[in-house]
């Protein structure tokens, strides 16, 4: 009896110094070999509840996301809070379009600075930044037809397009984007059991981290192929009218209204500006922002719009990267 106890709990302790060293071994591999931006999907998919009490994804493909709650107003826009429905005392200008509208130092920003309160027509101006980096032109006319419409505008500035390279790579693109962005509009934690599991081990984490499928991953490995140089931003020149009827409706729906809609160019930074993603770049990208452009224009010339050419403005040295501002290059686009 005595030699099985004993045989026992030398058993039990070379299982516990064996997944002791398990686990001390996947915690080093996990720290340090893992590459960051999986480490962050495994972190998502163990502990989704912090992600998920900051960032609201709505599962709808021509919507994609949301600005994080910790940084928006009431209306989940950028800046102060404002009334809806529109006080009578109001000129409102909605500013709506990509990065290039929401980071700070660019137009709308400036605008707020200089003009929020000032008297227009015996009105108060008020300037709202409605820019959602990653939005593409058909996320950014959702965005405007759901719930920007009913904020009341008098005025609108879009600066739309530098996304829509995203979608448009892809061989397969339809109408209603669904190849490009597969992942991208949902937080869809699988095998949620295992991961509540693979709390208390590392070794789990590394073994879900190669057979799960981690949330979001697709979302992450498709700008590799973009950056990447691999894939062709023209394969679908014959679609750019997706791109146009987006701008279309957006004007359209404005018009109708009585809303004064101002179009403002795509500038991209010159050659000699160090660009954010070089491979973007040489694939392709400023060929293609400037064929939006031209699109952009003929739309505004169609609909009869204010087009305003801000890259005849702003130089070289006003762009942070490839195609964001600094922010002199946002004071001279709010000067026009």
């Amino acid at each position: 009896m005595k030699t099985k106890l004993i045989r026992a709990v030398s058993i039990s302790v070379i299982l516990i110094l064996m997944v002791t060293l398990l686990e001390v071994g996947s915690y080093a591999i996990y720290r340090y070999t893992m590459p960051p931006d999986i480490k962050e999907l495994v972190d998502f998919a163990v502990y989704p509840e912090p992600h998920l009490k900051d960032l609201r994804w709505l599962p709808n493909t021509l919507w994609h996301h949301e600005l994080p709650s910790s940084i928006v107003n009431n209306r989940g826009t950028i800046g102060p809070d404002f009334e809806v429905p529109k006080p009578d005392d109001v000129y409102r200008i909605i500013c709506l379009g990509d990065s290039t509208t929401q980071f700070p130092g660019h137009h709308p920003e400036i605008l707020q600075e200089r003009l929020n309160g000032q008297l227009y027509q015996g009105k108060r101006l008020e300037v709202i930044n409605a820019g959602i980096g990653g939005h593409v032109s058909a996320f950014t006319l959702s965005y405007f037809a759901l719930r920007l419409i009913h904020y009341e505008p008098d005025m609108v500035i879009l600066k739309a397009g530098y996304n829509d390279y995203l979608p448009f790579s892809f061989e397969d693109l339809n109408y209603d984007y669904l190849p490009a962005f597969k992942q991208s509009y949902t937080i869809d934690v699988r095998d949620q059991k295992y991961w509540r599991l693979a709390r208390h081990s590392y070794f789990l984490r590394l073994l879900g981290s190669i057979f799960l499928d981690l949330p979001g991953k697709d979302f992450y490995d498709l700008p590799t192929m973009w950056w990447s140089g691999e894939s062709n931003l023209m394969v679908n020149r014959d679609k750019l009218f997706l791109y146009t009827e987006n701008i279309r409706s957006i004007v359209s729906m404005a018009q109708v209204r009585g809303i004064k809609v101002l179009i403002l160019d795509l500038p991209v930074a010159p050659p000699e500006v160090k660009e954010f993603s070089p491979s973007l770049m040489h694939n392709g990208y400023r060929e293609f922002i400037e064929t939006m452009d031209t699109e952009l224009q003929e739309v505004a010339f169609d609909l009869g719009v204010d087009y305003i050419e801000t890259k005849m403005v702003i130089s070289a040295k006003d762009f942070a990267d490839h195609v964001h501002l600094k922010r002199s290059g946002g004071e001279k686009i709010a000067h026009l």
